[in-house]
């Protein structure tokens, strides 16, 4: 079911605008609407119970009919809260299954890729390193296993050299670089490789710059 993006009618609430609670991202949808009670000045338990219960479609009514039918005396929204999440949000075994079994990666450019891997396991990033890297495509993985940039940056150069062997012209450049990657890597795999690397950032860096004159 789309989601709708409703109004709170609350007369003591200040009028804000706020979409339908999101079953597939529940943490997403806490986050943002936390940011809502904070810019809005909404602060009692009550109010933001009374926020979230409104904004509910019918089958995630279910879930929490009891709390809705019969109110806990304090800490109603923190109840809600931790109700919804219990049920539609993924628990940490579920999220590393995830990460593992990497279904939900394919399609996606590396800079997505990695994102939703920090989604998945946040503040990991020494043990998503490895499974990002693992994961690139292997026409650019042997560039990118010995940077070391940080992560966030990898992901960027990734998508730069998939966008360049999209173009024949660029191709042709990237596969003369892999074939001496691949020489370098038999006779001194650490020093030189890591010039390799280098050389190969500054060509993307110029690509970026051709890119945008």
């Amino acid at each position: 079911m789309a989601q709708q993006v409703s109004s709170v009618p609350n007369s003591s609430v200040p009028r804000v605008h706020i979409s339908a609670f999101n079953r597939s991202h529940p943490n997403l949808w806490f986050a943002q609407i936390e940011h809502t009670f904070r810019l809005n000045n909404i602060v009692t338990d009550a109010d933001q119970f009374h926020v979230v219960a409104t904004h509910l479609e019918d089958e995630t009514l279910l879930a929490v009919e009891d709390l809705l039918l019969h109110l806990p005396n304090d800490n109603k929204y923190k109840a809600l809260k931790s109700r919804l999440l219990e049920k539609f949000g993924d628990s940490n075994q579920s999220k590393l299954q995830r990460l593992l079994k990497g279904d939900e990666f394919v399609g996606m450019r590396p800079s997505g890729m990695l994102a939703q891997m920090r989604r998945l396991a946040p503040d990991q990033d020494d043990f998503i390193r490895l499974l990002f890297l693992q994961r690139l495509p292997p026409t650019i993985r042997p560039w990118l296993s010995v940077a070391t940039d940080n992560l966030s940056r990898i992901a960027s150069m990734a998508d730069k050299m998939l966008e360049s062997i999209a173009t024949p012209k660029v191709h042709s450049i990237d596969n003369a670089q892999h074939d001496e990657v691949q020489a370098i890597h038999k006779t001194n795999p650490l020093s030189q490789l890591s010039a390799a690397i280098e050389s190969m950032k500054n060509k993307i860096a110029f690509l970026e710059k051709k890119s945008q004159s």
